[in-house]
């Protein structure tokens, strides 16, 4: 015997508003998966974008403390300050850098567990990655402040090596 049409409806209303009710949690529980995977690229992201702010300033460090050792060690003198064409804006440029790590670290939040090797996932390598450069940078004033010419020019392979290490992350 065949159901009457009109008894159709409220025998499957029921079925019909769990059908529904599962249909939007499936869409709000990939929302929210979506949401949480991706928020590990975003902060990296905006680690980075910090950093590009840097970048060349950074670089153009490099050349100015080589050039400075180069012509301390030609007149053959110890001394790399009296070398720079400007010493405070070279110092400057790495203080500005010691300024911008720490927001560098608080985009990058706290890194989770870490694993066996001490870095999880594109957060640990870049909390890692900027680390290290922090590092550098603050070793090579360290050393321009000491005003000795062969041991700042030494430090620079050190600090290009982490800002080629922040350009691959980065790039």
């Amino acid at each position: 015997m065949k159901t009457p049409v009109g008894l159709r409806p409220a025998a499957w209303e029921p079925r019909q508003r769990l059908i529904g009710l599962a249909v939007v949690l499936a869409l709000v529980a990939s929302a929210a998966l979506w949401w949480v995977l991706g928020a590990e690229g975003r902060r990296v992201g905006s680690a980075c974008e910090l950093y590009e702010g840097q970048q060349e300033p950074l670089r153009g460090l490099l050349v100015q403390v080589d050039d400075a050792a180069a012509s301390a060690a030609d007149e053959g003198d110890t001394h790399i300050l009296p070398y720079f064409d400007n010493a405070d804006s070279t110092l400057n440029t790495m203080r500005r850098w010691q300024s911008t790590a720490p927001r560098v670290a608080d985009a990058l939040g706290e890194v989770g567990d870490a694993g066996a090797d001490g870095v999880e996932g594109a957060d640990g390598e870049a909390s890692v990655t900027f680390a290290l450069l922090t590092d550098a940078v603050a070793e090579q004033q360290r050393l321009v402040e000491a005003d000795v010419a062969t041991d700042a020019a030494a430090h620079t392979a050190e600090v290009s090596a982490a800002l080629d290490d922040a350009d691959a992350l980065c790039g």
